[in-house]
């Protein structure tokens, strides 16, 4: 799926119930959504899974105006969690 932000297409993937609690994957600086997959697979049946690639990382490059920004990755973030209608959610990091 793609979201599209003020900063460029945002690539992303919701697996699992509508209506579960929603856990966000964000992976590391100069890694992808892909970093996530086995969490996903033992986790979809309980939770509404998203994975994304952030800013200027995996199919969300380029980074259109330049450097990479954890405030305009946050700002991603919150508008692609707008867009899926989430009101909420756990954010896991890696």
């Amino acid at each position: 799926m793609i979201f599209e932000s003020d900063w460029g297409p945002i690539h992303y993937d919701v697996a699992g119930p509508e209506g579960a609690p929603v856990v966000v994957f964000t992976h590391g600086i100069v890694l992808d959504r892909s970093t996530f997959d086995a969490q996903v697979a033992g986790l979809r049946d309980t939770y509404r899974l998203v994975v994304w690639d952030m800013p200027g990382h995996g199919r969300s490059f380029p980074l259109p105006g330049g450097d990479f920004r954890f405030s305009v990755a946050s700002a991603c973030l919150i508008g692609l969690l707008d867009e899926i209608g989430a009101e909420r959610a756990v954010l896991v990091g890696q």
